[in-house]
């Protein structure tokens, strides 16, 4: 029970669990005020009144803990990774698509037509290989003043 200077906390406000946990009723069934679980709270947050047994206040949402939460995998990150993809070329199809009229390209002496959407999409393949060009510079530039400060740190520490 709060004290009179306490105020009790809002629905929708996170209260980190308390030291003391009361064991679960047994005269409750397990699924017990489980109908209510995640309405109007975040992913992966809880309702209180969902969870019988916690000492917490009820409409509080508990966070799940980092225990209860599946780890990141390679796999997991490669199938992220294979959905954008298919979605940036279902955008790309659709763009050429929708872009078929005719351009004459002149490009250091060849002469040729493209369709205007086949024609930007080489342009900004070309614009993404300076882009990791540039990036590449800077990474083997940061490599090398690291290497640099590590060379120079084991030579003052000293032998």
């Amino acid at each position: 029970m709060p004290s009179v200077d306490e105020q009790p906390p809002q629905p929708g406000t996170y209260l980190p669990p308390s030291p003391a946990l009361e064991p679960a009723d047994p005269s409750q069934p397990e699924d017990a005020g489980l109908e209510d679980a995640g309405h109007g709270a975040g992913l992966g947050d809880t309702e209180a009144s969902a969870l019988p047994g916690l000492d917490v206040a009820p409409g509080a949402v508990v966070a799940p803990s980092d225990a209860d939460r599946e780890p990141h995998t390679r796999a997991s990150g490669l199938w992220a990774a294979v959905v954008g993809c298919l979605a940036v070329l279902v955008v790309l199809i659709v763009f050429i698509l929708e872009n078929t009229g005719d351009v004459h390209v002149n490009l250091f002496g060849a002469h040729f037509h493209l369709l205007i959407g086949v024609a930007l999409l080489i342009a900004a393949v070309f614009g993404g290989f300076v882009v990791v060009l540039a990036g590449t510079v800077r990474i083997l530039e940061l490599r090398r003043r690291g290497r640099v400060a590590r060379r120079r740190a084991a030579a003052e520490s000293g032998p």
